[in-house]
C-alpha cells in the first residue's frame, strides 16, 4: 500500500510539474508596447515664393480694366499664378470679375513673347457675353500678363484650339497686344 501511495504521489508530482511547465509554455507572452514611433522623415519643403503682382479687373463703369495690387504665392509659373488669380476674382470693392469662376486654366506656355493661354470651355459657356464683357475679359488677361517683360501679347485658346471670336465679338484667333485705352490707373 505504501508503494501504491508512493507511486501515486510520484505520478501526481510528474503530472503537476509537467502541467505547470506546459501551462507556462501556453501562457501568452507579455505584450510589449510598440517601439516609440518616430514620424517619417519629412521632405524639406520648398519655401513659398511670394510675388507682388498687379491684376486688372473690370472697373466700376466696366469701360476700363483697373489695377489691383496683390501679394500672391506663386504656384507653377508666375504667369499661371496671375491667370488663376484673375479666375479667383477681385478682392477690392468696386472691381468686377472678368473671368467666370467656373473657367479653368488648362495650360499656359510662352513662346517668342506670346503667352498661349488655354482655358476650359467654361470660359465661353459661362461668360456673361456682350462686347463690353469681351473687352473686359480680354484686356484683363492681356494687361495683367503683359506687365511682365517676358510677354508682349496673348493668344487665347479654348481647350487647345484658336477660335475666331471666343466671346462672339472681338477677334481671338491671333495674339492680342495690350491697348492702353482700356487700362485705367
Amino acid at each position: 500500500m505504501k508503494r501504491l501511495v508512493l507511486w501515486i504521489f510520484l505520478f501526481s508530482l510528474v503530472v503537476l510539474t509537467t502541467g505547470c511547465s506546459l501551462m507556462a509554455a501556453l501562457k501568452p507572452a507579455p505584450v510589449e508596447p510598440p517601439p516609440a514611433s518616430q514620424p517619417p522623415p519629412t521632405q524639406p519643403t520648398a519655401p513659398q515664393v511670394k510675388e507682388q503682382v498687379t491684376l486688372y479687373f473690370a472697373g466700376p463703369d466696366a469701360d476700363k480694366v483697373m489695377p489691383e495690387v496683390r501679394e500672391v504665392v506663386v504656384e507653377g509659373t508666375l504667369a499661371e499664378t496671375i491667370v488663376n488669380e484673375l479666375i479667383n476674382g477681385p478682392t477690392v470693392a468696386g472691381l468686377g470679375r472678368t473671368i467666370p469662376a467656373e473657367a479653368r486654366l488648362l495650360e499656359l506656355t510662352i513662346e517668342d513673347k506670346v503667352a498661349y493661354v488655354n482655358f476650359s470651355r467654361e470660359l465661353q459657356t459661362k461668360h456673361w457675353g456682350g462686347s463690353t464683357g469681351d473687352i473686359m475679359t480680354i484686356y484683363s488677361v492681356v494687361t495683367s500678363l503683359t506687365a511682365w517683360e517676358d510677354i508682349e501679347s496673348v493668344q487665347f485658346l479654348l481647350e487647345g484650339k484658336k477660335e475666331e471670336a471666343i466671346f462672339g465679338h472681338l477677334a481671338t484667333d491671333r495674339p492680342i497686344k495690350p491697348d492702353p485705352s482700356y487700362a485705367g490707373n
